[in-house]
């Protein structure tokens, strides 16, 4: 009886697994070509995809280092405040 239930389960699925599988096929498809034209855009403007990573990373630690040093000047300023209570 339960055999019987699995088959009839798996008849009813199977058109919905043909569905799924069409659909990952075509987002593979898509993502592959996709990855080329990317590949190929990077490959016609190198230098501009260089200079943009430079740049992204002096403003990253610009930032990280304009982070710590507001920290370094506040725990100064705490410790003047407290030997001058």
């Amino acid at each position: 009886m339960q055999k019987e239930e699995e088959k009839t389960v798996l008849e009813e699925e199977k058109p919905m697994l043909k569905i799924l599988t069409k659909k990952i096929d075509e987002l593979n498809k898509t993502i592959n070509e996709e990855k080329i034209y990317s590949e190929e855009k990077r490959k016609e403007n190198s230098i501009a995809y260089v200079a943009g990573a430079f740049v992204g990373g002096l403003v990253a630690g610009f930032l990280i280092g304009n982070e710590k040093n507001k920290e370094r000047r506040r725990n100064r300023f705490r410790s003047r405040v407290r030997w001058s209570e």
